[in-house]
């Protein structure tokens, strides 16, 4: 554990006492505390209760940052209960696949999700996991439009970050996620820039979104290092190809191009996992 005047940090690793996790959530609780790291924590349910009423007690609690950590289901419903309160700008939230299996069994997941969209200061969220989890997604999808977040980020950890085969790595987004994804995307009314990396988004991500395109910030929205309004040329294009086969030459062309761009890199940074230190 590691304490400073404005921030806290927070390792199981370290194997620190039981009354030093006490000591972090007196420190939220009694506003000692803007900044916020948690790593490798397995919290009971009267230390996760304590835990998520001081992060929606706290004024001065600014920035969250969550890493492979158990909670028992109180503290995502007392999230989600006292959501308005929080004053959080910036919430990290990075998934191992035993806490993204924990949100799918308990339905955790859609605690959480009204949790990040109801917080009135919440500007910039991050979520790292290697699969989505459904209950989360859908549960987002339906986010009211008072939804403050301007700035999304959501990655697939690479293996070096979290020790997952190929194979599971390549199922991160299923269709019915894929979709529920697309209209969280254009339902946030703030946004100005969202990334999406590692996803593997299947094709119904992209017809959801190129049939939304009216309402959607499609511009604001960067997938793979590449702007969305590039990728969605052939869907919005397809739709309107002759039944007589004209133009096919012209399409197949489009394609090519495309598929010769979708190899390039754009250069963009790639996210790194929180830096415990």
């Amino acid at each position: 554990m590691a304490v400073g005047k404005r921030w806290a940090y927070y390792d199981l690793a370290d194997r620190s006492p039981a009354h030093t996790v006490s000591g972090v959530v007196f420190m939220v609780r009694y506003n000692q505390v803007q900044s916020l790291d948690l790593f490798n924590m397995e919290c009971g349910r009267t230390v996760s209760q304590d835990l998520a009423e001081g992060m929606c007690s706290s004024n001065v609690l600014r920035k969250v940052v969550i890493s492979d950590s158990y909670f028992h289901e109180k503290f995502y419903e007392i999230l989600r209960e006292e959501a308005l309160n929080c004053q959080i700008e910036y919430l990290w939230l990075q998934f191992s696949s035993r806490d993204i299996d924990f949100l799918i069994q308990s339905m955790m997941g859609g605690n959480l999700a009204q949790w990040v969209c109801a917080m009135p200061h919440l500007s910039t969220f991050i979520l790292s996991c290697h699969y989505l989890p459904d209950s989360f997604i859908l549960t987002a999808a339906d986010s009211p439009s008072s939804c403050q977040i301007r700035e999304i980020t959501i990655y697939s950890p690479t293996e070096e970050e979290e020790f997952v085969s190929k194979s599971a790595a390549a199922k991160v987004v299923s269709e019915s996620v894929a979709e529920n994804l697309a209209e969280f995307l254009c339902r946030l009314p703030h946004l100005a820039r969202a990334y999406l990396t590692e996803l593997n988004l299947p094709e119904i991500f992209f017809r959801t979104i190129a049939s939304q395109s009216s309402r959607c910030k499609v511009e604001c929205i960067i997938v793979d290092g590449k702007p969305l309004s590039e990728l969605l040329t052939d869907y919005q294009g397809g739709a309107e190809t002759p039944s007589d086969g004209s133009g096919s030459e012209g399409e197949s062309s489009s394609t090519d191009e495309s598929s010769h761009q979708t190899g390039q890199n754009s250069g963009q940074e790639n996210l790194q996992a929180p830096h415990k230190s």
